[in-house]
């Protein structure tokens, strides 16, 4: 049940917690997050996750902020505007609704990993066995961004909430074989996303999210939609 309010409130460069605790319980309104940022002191050692879970965000602004290894549930946020790199959480139950700017989901928790595979998998097994008893982790089927991209497995794509229209899973194997080549505009949004996948390791299946909010793009993103969904690239929703 969430208990506290923050409103109206400008925060900055706020730390922590710095111990392993569940917090949360909270709204936050029309508020500001500047230089902020929670979970990065724990992001090597996965049994040692904070937990933030039953937050509602509304109407907040975010600058120069991040989130690392947490686990978050039990979370709505609505029309927060600012960039944010979420590195390496878990997710059960957020439900993004609104407008956004650019957002990117990371699967590893710092990018030290990325230049280990072993430390990389080890974590993303760690990460899997959270996600084996979670019904539905991320719904975005309500909103709306500038740019959205899930990043080495990120999020496991069964377990997100889409939009089918705008918002489609291409499977690992679609990708590895190349059959959207020439499918896609060379070196557009969906092309180069395919492309940081190979580049990247070649982990999980992918989510396109056409950005509803850069309209030249939106169009171009919903034409390559419309010809992989033709050649049976996408899947079915």
């Amino acid at each position: 049940m969430i208990e506290k309010c923050i409103k109206d409130k400008t925060i900055d460069g706020y730390r922590g917690p710095w111990w392993p605790r569940i917090v949360g319980d909270i709204t936050i309104n029309n508020c500001a997050f500047r230089d902020c940022n929670i979970g990065f002191g724990f992001s090597r050692a996965f049994k040692r996750k904070i937990t933030v879970k039953n937050v509602a965000v509304r109407k907040t602004k975010i600058t120069g902020c991040t989130v690392g290894s947490v686990a978050l549930e039990n979370i709505e946020i609505e029309d927060v505007s600012g960039e944010l790199t979420v590195w390496g959480s878990v997710l059960k139950h957020v439900k993004l609704k609104g407008k956004f700017d650019s957002w990117m989901l990371h699967g590893i928790a710092d990018v030290d990993m990325l230049g280990s595979p072993s430390k990389a998998s080890e974590y993303l097994s760690r990460s899997d066995q959270y996600y084996a008893s979670c019904d539905w982790a991320l719904d975005i089927s309500e909103a709306e961004f500038f740019d959205f991209s899930i990043r080495t497995r990120g999020v496991p794509v069964d377990l997100l909430r889409l939009d089918p229209e705008t918002q489609v899973i291409v499977r690992a194997p679609r990708i590895r074989d190349g059959s959207w080549i020439g499918l896609v505009k060379k070196n557009g949004y969906v092309d180069i996303g395919f492309k940081l996948w190979v580049n990247e390791g070649q982990m999980g299946d992918l989510v396109v999210v056409a950005p509803k909010r850069n309209p030249l793009v939106f169009q171009e993103v919903m034409t390559d939609i419309k010809c992989l969904r033709a050649a049976g690239i996408i899947e079915s929703t």
